[in-house]
């Protein structure tokens, strides 16, 4: 039986691995009564609630783990991707901003961001986005398809052919049959 709060973190981040998360749940929860500063508790909590559909839960927990840690950027994250699945997107792309701010070289960050910034409409914002995120990794098919939808959603249909065409070449098999429905000469 775990006696610390890192051993109770430990047999939780263990039933999160096997699915069982309401033990999951039990165990952080029984982490953070003995050490109510652990970030760590919070966030992996906030995480295994996201599994069960608790949102509410989920925010409360990141929102914790970032007063704790307001330098984690993953609590930022995740906390804006649960709001987007709540459709809550300014405070979405809040969040996502600040995860930028902290750690600015991490992909999914400006991917996940650019895909709100997709559902607001705002085209050009998640073009903008999808460059940055193709600064760190030039070589990704998939975020080059991404911006050829965002290019294609704003009117630019020369120019989003022109990245699918790219992204099919580098392999991507979704670029090809997007090319065969929307650029086909």
């Amino acid at each position: 039986m775990p006696n610390t709060d890192e051993d109770f973190v430990k047999s939780a981040d263990y039933k999160f691995g096997k699915g069982e998360y309401e033990e999951a749940i039990d165990y952080y929860s029984q982490a953070i009564r003995l050490n109510s500063q652990y970030s760590k508790a919070y966030y992996n909590r906030g995480i295994t609630k996201v599994f069960i559909e608790d949102y509410a839960g989920a925010i409360k927990d990141f929102t914790k783990s970032i007063e704790i840690d307001p330098n984690d950027s993953n609590a930022y994250f995740n906390r804006a991707n649960v709001y987007v699945a709540l459709k809550k997107y300014s405070k979405a792309i809040f969040d996502f901003d600040m995860a930028i701010e902290i750690y600015p070289s991490d992909i999914d960050y400006f991917v996940n961001r650019s895909q709100v910034k997709m559902e607001l409409e705002d085209y050009n914002g998640a073009t903008e986005d999808l460059n940055l995120a193709l600064k760190l990794d030039a070589e990704n098919a998939k975020i080059i398809y991404l911006r050829g939808i965002a290019k294609m959603e704003g009117g630019k249909e020369k120019a989003a052919c022109k990245d699918f065409e790219i992204s099919a070449d580098m392999g991507y098999a979704k670029a090809k049959s997007t090319i065969q429905e929307f650029c086909a000469v």
